[in-house]
């Protein structure tokens, strides 16, 4: 309704706030007109609130791209304390897939507690959504990684129906012969 005229108190809002619903509220007012810039973010970022934080990645999830800076504070946010603003983080890694999102995504998600469903589930998503982009599945067919993320990543890619998905899943399948009535495994990879 104000547009334009509002973006001088909203950004006065942003950097005196006198509470974190305001804070969130002013940030989100910011973004819809098109007036946030990546600095109010990165300070609301540092917030000592969960609160304004988890907004902070909300709001990434929200922009239609990632810049560099943002994307630092998306990956920034795998890292928070609070299970809630890493579980948006990774939902907005998940709407920006980038080749740098998989070895962050790959480590918190062998670190969220067996307890945490939803933020276990939300970041083998966001993993999942990183396969999805043959640019970024291809080098990770021939790169190493640990046998529990060797299961991790092999789990997630059944899911995404691509050739490189296949090609991925092809190259790490140990070789296999028949013996008798059935299947003898060895260790050596095809």
């Amino acid at each position: 309704r104000f547009g334009a005229d509002a973006v001088p108190l909203l950004q006065a809002a942003v950097s005196h706030s006198a509470n974190a619903f305001q804070h969130v509220h002013a940030l989100w007012a910011l973004h819809r007109l098109g007036a946030l810039d990546t600095t109010d973010l990165a300070e609301a970022a540092r917030s000592r609130d969960s609160l304004v934080r988890t907004h902070v990645a909300r709001v990434l999830a929200a922009r239609p791209v990632l810049g560099p800076d943002e994307r630092v504070l998306a990956l920034a946010g795998l890292k928070d304390s609070d299970a809630l603003v890493q579980r948006c983080a990774a939902e907005a890694l998940a709407l920006h897939p980038a080749p740098g999102n998989v070895r962050p995504l790959l480590d918190l998600v062998q670190h969220v507690p067996a307890t945490d469903t939803h933020l276990l589930y939300v970041v083998r998503k966001a993993l999942r959504d990183q396969l999805v982009p043959e640019a970024i599945l291809q080098p990770l067919a021939s790169a190493e990684f640990s046998p529990a993320e060797e299961s991790i990543l092999a789990d997630l890619v059944l899911s995404v129906r691509t050739p490189a998905a296949a090609a991925f899943l092809l190259r790490r399948l140990p070789s296999t012969s028949t013996s008798g009535n059935g299947f003898q495994r060895t260790d050596r990879k095809s």
